[in-house]
């Protein structure tokens, strides 16, 4: 009887592949590390309050399948803060839970505001809904008309943002209602992440992969403002070009 040999799956190699695994996976972080690490000089002695729109109460914009805006803001804000304190800054959050600041609106956006009275930087986390239609996508970011130096963060995560998602083609513009955009006086930016309104986008928000992704880009513009503060002294000095206004939709006012 003929005896039929089955070769065996060399040991050798299979340990080969599992070294070259963990090597790869061990170069990435590296990398991810260095590039953090090169990015931190800016960042040191810096304070931004990162604040993650709604909560308690106010649940926000609820999605076609039933998410929450505030799950959804709170979620990305921590994992920016993460990447934040990596960097070398000194992170505030307006909220690290499911909860408001105050008891009606307008007195949690006021504590919002208070928050914000001694830091650098202000970076309020939302998500956009457009009733009118469930095709509309795509982060955008909002920043006050008269100050220069939030207008160019603005253009700056959002051009991160179209860089790390590749999903939005809109321009940052003025927020012409915004109430914390307009009592903040440090440098203040709103981030619409997305729209919970388009059942594709909605699922892409509440994919962890994603939130990091967003999280990075965001992280990554806030470090190009400072080396550029860095290097010039004065963002407000060379104020940037303006947005596309036709890349945007109406507004909620209350913000």
């Amino acid at each position: 009887m003929r005896i039929i040999r089955v070769r065996p799956f060399p040991t050798c190699l299979f340990l080969l592949l599992l070294l070259l695994g963990g090597f790869l996976a061990e170069k990435l972080r590296q990398t991810l590390q260095q590039d953090l690490e090169a990015m931190a000089p800016a960042l040191f002695g810096k304070l931004i309050l990162i604040d993650a729109g709604h909560g308690g109460f106010d649940p926000g914009v609820l999605g076609t399948a039933g998410s929450r805006e505030a799950e959804i803001n709170l979620s990305v804000a921590k994992k920016l803060e993460e990447y934040c304190m990596q960097g070398g800054m000194t992170v505030l959050m307006s909220r690290s839970g499911d909860m408001a600041l105050a008891g009606s609106k307008r007195a949690d956006l006021e504590a919002r505001v208070l928050l914000a009275e001694t830091v650098d930087l202000f970076i309020s986390l939302h998500c956009n809904s457009y009733l009118g239609s469930s095709l509309q996508q795509g982060a955008q970011v909002f920043y006050r008309q008269d100050n220069a130096a939030a207008q160019l963060l603005a253009e700056g995560i959002q051009h991160r943002l179209r860089q790390e998602l590749g999903n939005t083609e809109r321009s940052a513009l003025p927020h012409p209602n915004s109430y914390l955009l307009k009592q903040i006086q440090a440098p203040a930016v709103i981030a619409e992440l997305g729209f919970l309104s388009n059942p594709q986008e909605e699922a892409l928000l509440q994919d962890e992969s994603y939130q990091w992704k967003i999280a990075w880009a965001i992280y990554q513009a806030v470090n190009d403002f400072f080396l550029l503060e860095a290097a010039n002294g004065d963002p407000m000095e060379n104020p940037p070009a303006g947005g596309n206004l036709e890349k945007t939709l109406p507004l909620r006012e209350l913000q």
